[in-house]
């Protein structure tokens, strides 16, 4: 349980940053289907979104991972943002985008086992599966 208390801790600061969103993921093995997990729920590491309005730009990271920039920005602020991702032939595949604070994914769907929830439900499953 120590080991998780600097994850737990990062995490709550990330969430109080003006310019930072976090974004929390539960994953579903068998996948979620009609508005129901088929197998016991676990936590996916949270994303953290760091937005800079006034350079139109959104990066983004997990833990201790490195920080990675979205191309194609449209910022006004760190609820209301959109980035898209260009093929080869400059076709949009995939938009990623904070409206009003909720964070959404528009393109071809990359999985039915990940699924957003927000930061209470993943703490309580993250208890769930911490905990003997």
């Amino acid at each position: 349980m120590k080991e998780f208390l600097p994850f737990a801790l990062a995490l709550l600061l990330a969430a109080c940053s003006e310019n930072e969103v976090t974004v929390y993921k539960v994953f579903c093995a068998k996948g979620y289907i009609e508005g129901e997990c088929q197998s016991k729920e676990e936590t996916s590491i949270p994303t953290i979104y760091k937005v800079f309005a006034d350079q139109q730009m959104v990066i983004f990271w997990s833990e201790n991972g490195t920080p990675n920039r979205f191309p194609h920005c449209v910022v006004r602020d760190s609820y209301n943002w959109r980035c898209k991702f260009e093929g080869d032939d400059e076709v949009t595949i995939r938009e990623y985008q904070m409206i009003g604070g909720k964070y959404q994914e528009v393109g071809p769907k990359l999985s039915d086992s990940f699924y957003i929830v927000s930061r209470w439900y993943w703490w309580l499953v993250w208890v769930r599966q911490n905990l003997p």
